[in-house]
C-alpha cells in the first residue's frame, strides 16, 4: 500500500501545485517553486499515513519520542520531505509536459490528492488526537479551495481568450 500512496501523493501533489502556481506560470523560478510545493503537498498524505500507522493501526512504532507532537514525528516528516524532493528531482524530466500548447488544467489530480488525504485523515480520526488531525486537515482544505478557485479562473480566462480571437 505504501508505494501506491507515495505515487498518488506525488502525482496528485504535482497537479495541485500546478493549480496553485497558475498565476506565477511565467516566472523565472516557476520550476523551483513547483518542485518545492509538490514536495510539501506530497508530504501531507505521508504524514497522515504515518499518523494512521502509528496511532490507529499500530503497524510500526518510532523509538525516539523526543521529536514528536500529538503523534506527528518531526524526524519522519523531514525524512518524507527529503525523499519526496529526491524522487521529484529524478522524475521531473519525465513529468514535464512537452506539448507546445499547454492544455487547460484539469481537476483529476486535485480530486485524487484530496480523496487520498481525506481517506487517510478519516482513518486517523478514531485514535489520533483532534489537534493533529486538524493540523493536517487545515492545509489540505486550504490547498483544495485555492486550487479549485485557480482552476475556475483559469478555465474562465481560457474560454474568454478563445472567444476573443
Amino acid at each position: 500500500m505504501l508505494p501506491a500512496v507515495c505515487v498518488i501523493a506525488l502525482l496528485g501533489g504535482r497537479g495541485v501545485a500546478k493549480l496553485l502556481l497558475l498565476p506565477r506560470r511565467h516566472s523565472r523560478r516557476y520550476g523551483y517553486w513547483l518542485l518545492l510545493w509538490n514536495a510539501v503537498l506530497g508530504t501531507l498524505p505521508m504524514v497522515s499515513l504515518d499518523l494512521f500507522a502509528t496511532r490507529t493501526a499500530g503497524l510500526w512504532r518510532w523509538q525516539s519520542s523526543a521529536w514528536q507532537w500529538q503523534g506527528i514525528t518531526f524526524s519522519s516528516l523531514a525524512g518524507w520531505l527529503m525523499i519526496n524532493m529526491l524522487a521529484l528531482l529524478l522524475a521531473t524530466p519525465a513529468l514535464i509536459d512537452k506539448r507546445p500548447v499547454q492544455p487547460p488544467p484539469t481537476l483529476l489530480s486535485l480530486a485524487a490528492w484530496c480523496a487520498l488525504n481525506l481517506a487517510l485523515l478519516a482513518a486517523c480520526v478514531s485514535r489520533a488526537s483532534d489537534a493533529a488531525v486538524a493540523v493536517l486537515a487545515a492545509p489540505v482544505a486550504l490547498g483544495t479551495v485555492v486550487a479549485f478557485q485557480r482552476h475556475r479562473s483559469a478555465v474562465a480566462n481560457c474560454g474568454g481568450q478563445a472567444g476573443q480571437e
